[in-house]
């Protein structure tokens, strides 16, 4: 049997805190071995080359959402019915 398949038999034996705690793993371990496209790292290198230069625009937040209106809940933003 393959190491994938051992796996993929032992995950439902597992608490969901377990296996959260696998995912968040997975999740950190996919992102630190992360390699780069030449055409990202293209875009970053003209990226850091405009900002270098002044070439840039920054931009302000909307400060006009959410309304005023709006009633927040446990986290969400819920806007009343007009």
């Amino acid at each position: 049997m393959s190491t994938v398949k051992e796996i993929q038999a032992a995950i439902p034996k597992l608490s969901r805190e377990e296996i959260e705690e696998i995912r968040e793993w997975i999740d950190d371990y996919l992102e630190d071995h992360l390699e780069l496209t030449n055409e990202v790292k293209a875009k970053l290198g003209q990226s850091r080359r405009e900002i270098a230069a002044g070439e840039y625009m920054t931009r302000q937040p909307n400060r006009s959402w959410p309304p005023r209106s709006a009633i927040a809940s446990k986290g969400a933003i819920f806007v009343p019915a007009r």
